[in-house]
């Protein structure tokens, strides 16, 4: 595999429920995929928004908390009142032009693209749009 970004970079990832969900799903190894494909050059956040999402889910449920607490991914506040997480998203994503966002969500996908790049899985292959 090729990583395709600049490794003087580091890029940040906002991660979402669904690409999260995904991995859990489908036993994806996450991090090895991710170390190589951007070169362990990389943060990764998740919001608020997204962990309480993830705690209101039936199944997956308990795994997606302990990947969510893994020391490696960092928690962003979120300063608004029961907002819809993809709502918190496209705005972190619009306000900061900073984050890169993993979905699986296609509509999500539509909305944000013109912002930034979106990283999905397609066939348990990382895919950036």
């Amino acid at each position: 595999m090729v990583a395709l970004f600049d490794n003087s970079v580091k890029l940040h990832i906002l991660l979402d429920s669904s690409f999260l969900y995904y991995i859990v799903k489908n036993k994806i190894n996450f991090f090895e995929i991710f170390n190589q494909f951007f070169n362990k050059n990389y943060i990764l956040y998740v919001t608020e928004c997204i962990i309480k999402e993830i705690s209101n889910l039936k199944s997956h449920n308990k795994i997606l908390i302990r990947f969510i607490n893994n020391s490696t991914i960092k928690k962003l506040k979120c300063f608004h009142i029961q907002s819809y997480a993809d709502r918190c998203i496209t705005n972190k994503i619009k306000s900061t032009n900073l984050f890169t966002l993993a979905t699986q969500d296609k509509l999500l996908i539509k909305t944000v693209i013109k912002f930034t790049r979106v990283i999905s899985f397609k066939k348990k292959k990382i895919v950036v749009i």
